[in-house]
């Protein structure tokens, strides 16, 4: 299954950012399914605005994923809270790391993924 991975970038030093997502990377590939990496596949190239790295991102999402991954981080993302909300309206499967707690996104209800092993 090929993951998107979703979690805040913006506002943290790049190599943390890089750091961050190649170990969410390296999770999803020991439990054999393939990642979609923003940091590696959205054109990082300086100078571009931000809704252009974030519209490349949910076009590799929408069109590339078969699931997402959030990272611990994705609540101090505006842009993670909008990959959150596009699976739950898309039938994605949705899966963030343990623990998990209902979002304001569900109405408070679990998604039946959440927190659940790939």
């Amino acid at each position: 299954m090929q993951i998107y991975l979703a979690g805040k970038i913006t506002g943290l030093d790049e190599d943390v950012a890089f750091r961050l997502f190649e170990s969410a990377e390296a999770f999803i590939v020991a439990k054999g399914h393939t990642p979609l990496n923003p940091m590696k596949l959205v054109d990082q190239k300086p100078g571009r605005e931000y809704f252009e790295y974030l519209f490349d991102a949910l076009q590799i999402m929408i069109f590339q994923g078969e699931g997402v991954y959030f990272l611990s981080n994705w609540r101090d993302s505006k842009g993670a809270h909008i990959e959150h909300a596009l699976p739950r309206s898309l039938i994605f499967r949705s899966i963030t790391p343990r623990p998990s707690y209902p979002s304001a996104a569900t109405g408070g209800r679990r998604n039946k993924y959440d927190g659940k092993d790939l």
